[in-house]
């Protein structure tokens, strides 16, 4: 019964897997690149949990009810140690697609949760001759003579690339993260898979036309595979961020970075399983620290990071973050962000038929599907969605209701048959989905309409925390609009 549930919490976290890129990667010293054989890979996984619960169902047939229980158990155990070895040596975005799965869907068996916790940023590695080759070919020497050290052993391995501690020749201590050999074009393989695309497309949107959705994953994908574009984003991002009160940015050093390697400042830190040790309001205030994060650098900055998964946070001691991964940003122009806060404004203030007409004009309806679509049904079916920010009160983020707002959109018989889907959503709908999850793990609680109000109707800081931004602004000179929003705009 493993291989059922594994597809329903698929479907359920098919709007975070849109989201989440839908690529494939094989081992890294015996690589599975082509399309068929990294098929296989899965085909055989879903084989092998298929026959684990086969056989303890036969074996259970006149069984006691305990030891029915019992080998029910040990089915469970097996197919999810097969299940995380399978994704995690695969990498790229069925890793991905795990990480997400450990946190953002509670359905899952308890075994396999625990275990896909595990590739949050403990990834399978790749062996140490592979890396050395990895960098020698892309900074032109050996990584013990680049840096005064570099531990062979990685600290973290994740979906395209592992990380390795070091230190530079002046003491400064590094984080140099090193792509896996063979992940750039297993990646472009998944995504000439057409049929494989549309077919998920399907089930996450089923009777809407996902081709734009499709589109944008390829442009998005494509960019996380050059370093070299992560290193300007996360420049970008260093250069916004500097001196503020909460937020912290690792350096980049571009002289010892590459289009497959990428050298950074190594930031101490705890993770995402250990803040939730924390007590309850400091949790919470992580929440809100993450949330001004992510909607500062949308609506003041125009971009934002758009993998928002555990393993990417970590937690220092002050009670800063640091914020990691930026081979995914997406750059918005400013008539982008004003339709978003337009968007908003009316599904908070304005009625069920404004409404609608604003669906027409960001490209959700057209105008012929606006006078078929009934408006009592749809209406509610976003103020819902979006309850956080469209009620003036504290909201808290119950699993019970992320579990719901993410599994509405794949209801085949609901509002969400109605509608197309609009280019450049992609990235908003994932950062949202991603972000209620890790706001429930926290047990966050929050006015998000007041914090909203701060960037759709420029209201003063309404927390503690949106003060200390202010100060902060008024220290760099940065107005309501900063100045990374004026950048050319790319994707």
């Amino acid at each position: 019964m493993l291989v059922v549930v594994i597809i329903a919490v698929a479907v359920v976290a098919a709007v975070v897997a849109v989201i989440v890129f839908l690529v494939l990667r094989g081992r890294h010293g015996d690589m599975h690149t082509g399309r068929v054989s990294r098929g296989l890979k899965l085909a055989t996984m879903s084989a092998k949990s298929a026959r684990a619960h086969a056989s303890a169902r036969a074996k259970a047939a006149f069984a006691s009810e305990e030891r029915k229980r019992e080998l029910a158990a040990e089915a469970h155990m097996k197919s999810s140690a097969e299940i995380v070895e399978t994704l995690g040596n695969m990498k790229g975005v069925m890793m991905k697609f795990a990480q997400i799965l450990s946190f953002a869907a509670d359905g899952l068996p308890d075994e396999l949760k625990t275990q896909l916790q595990t590739l949050q940023n403990q990834a399978p590695p790749m062996d140490y001759e592979l890396v050395r080759e990895v960098v020698v070919a892309e900074l032109g020497g050996d990584p013990d003579e680049l840096f005064l050290n570099f531990e062979h052993e990685p600290s973290a391995a994740a979906s395209i690339g592992q990380v390795h501690r070091g230190t530079l020749r002046d003491g400064t201590e590094v984080a140099v993260k090193v792509q896996y050999p063979g992940v750039a074009k297993a990646i472009r393989s998944d995504l000439d898979n057409a049929a494989m695309l549309t077919a998920m497309g399907k089930v996450i949107m089923p009777g809407r036309d996902t081709a734009p959705f499709i589109e944008e994953l390829r442009e998005r994908v494509v960019e996380e595979i050059d370093y070299s574009i992560e290193a300007a984003n996360q420049q970008t991002f260093v250069d916004l961020y500097r001196d503020h009160p909460f937020v912290v940015i690792p350096g980049v050093f571009h002289e010892l970075s590459s289009s497959r390697v990428l050298t950074m400042e190594w930031v101490d830190g705890f993770g995402f399983q250990e803040a939730l040790e924390l007590p309850l309001e400091e949790r919470r205030e992580l929440a809100e620290k993450i949330w001004r994060f992510v909607f500062d650098s949308l609506n003041r900055a125009y971009l934002f990071n758009g993998d928002p998964h555990p393993g990417n946070y970590l937690f220092l001691d002050d009670g800063r973050i640091a914020f990691l991964d930026y081979g995914c940003v997406k750059y918005f122009d400013a008539g982008h962000i004003e339709r978003l806060r337009k968007f908003m404004e009316v599904l908070r203030d304005g009625t069920p038929d404004e409404f609608m007409d604003v669906l027409v004009e960001h490209g959700f309806l057209t105008r012929e599907g606006r006078r078929k679509v009934p408006v009592d049904e749809l209406y509610p079916f976003f103020r819902e969605m979006w309850k956080p920010t469209a009620t003036d009160s504290d909201f808290e983020f119950t699993q019970e209701w992320v579990n719901r707002t993410t599994m509405n959109p794949m209801d085949q018989a609901g509002p969400m048959r109605y509608l197309q889907s609009p280019p450049g959503q992609l990235f908003l709908m994932r950062i949202n989905i991603g972000l209620h999850a890790i706001f429930a793990k926290l047990g966050a609680r929050m006015n998000v309409y007041r914090l909203a109000r701060e960037h759709i109707d420029g209201d003063p800081a309404s927390t503690p925390l949106g003060r200390e931004v202010e100060a902060w602004r008024e220290r760099r000179g940065l107005g309501d609009v900063y100045p990374t929003a004026r950048v050319p705009v790319r994707g």
